[in-house]
């Protein structure tokens, strides 16, 4: 979008945008930008509150009343609490990573115990939505794993996906049950409570050490989310 932004600016349109991810904007430097702190998906807040989300499309609004740019503003408010009416009560439990562990060791057990509610997510959806690196989970997190023991991989492409499959099998069993959770809540317990967080926390400590300026970028920009760090 901030390439579309530059193209449709040299046109003589002006434009305007909401970022989730602040580095990648700060790097494509599109016009103007609204950068929010929300969970990605969301890039509006909380679903229902239509209240807040005018807030934020009318922040993102008024910065065409500059002139030129780049302007890349921060929306000052978090998300608030979603207000869905079924409460939503997270399955999993995660162990401590104790004095001592390897937390490689903890993830392996971390991830073996979410099979149970992993399978009664898929009985309950018919599907998943991992996919994309085209390995097993099991799989995934052996490349983390290894990849974290080297301080890198020669197909970070490759990784990023696994990566990516592997957060979304912790996300499916954990909302295996039904309920919406609140907006944030899986992040929270991914990053905060799990295993594999403190894992690809790791990655991104070594990966930032990396001959390799893919994998640099992806350990310091991308792999852990801003406010997780």
């Amino acid at each position: 979008m901030s390439a579309l932004s530059h193209f449709l600016e040299s046109e003589g349109l002006s434009t305007t945008g909401i970022s989730l991810v602040r580095e990648h904007t700060e790097a494509m430097a599109p016009p103007r930008a609204l950068w929010v702190s929300f969970a990605l998906g969301r890039p509006l807040g909380a679903a229902g509150d239509a209240a807040f989300q005018h807030r934020v499309i009318a922040a993102a609004l008024a910065l065409l009343d500059r002139p030129r740019g780049p302007v890349l503003e921060d929306f000052p408010d978090p998300a608030p609490d979603d207000r869905s009416g079924e409460p939503w009560s997270c399955p999993v439990r995660f162990a401590r990573v104790e004095a001592g562990q390897d937390v490689a060791d903890v993830a392996r057990a971390e991830f073996a115990g979410l099979a149970t509610w992993h399978a009664l997510a898929m009985r309950r959806r018919g599907r998943t939505a991992a996919g994309v690196s085209g390995l097993t989970a099991g799989q995934c997190l052996d490349l983390v794993i290894e990849a974290c023991r080297t301080g890198g991989t020669d197909d970070v492409r490759g990784l990023k996906a696994a990566v990516e499959d592997l957060k979304t099998h912790y996300v499916e069993a954990a909302t295996a049950r039904p309920g919406a959770p609140p907006a944030g809540a899986i992040d929270a317990m991914l990053w905060n409570e799990s295993a594999l967080g403190r894992l690809l926390r790791r990655l991104a400590a070594r990966g930032a050490g990396s001959h390799d300026a893919a994998m640099r970028f992806f350990a310091n920009d991308s792999l852990v989310p801003r406010q997780f760090r």
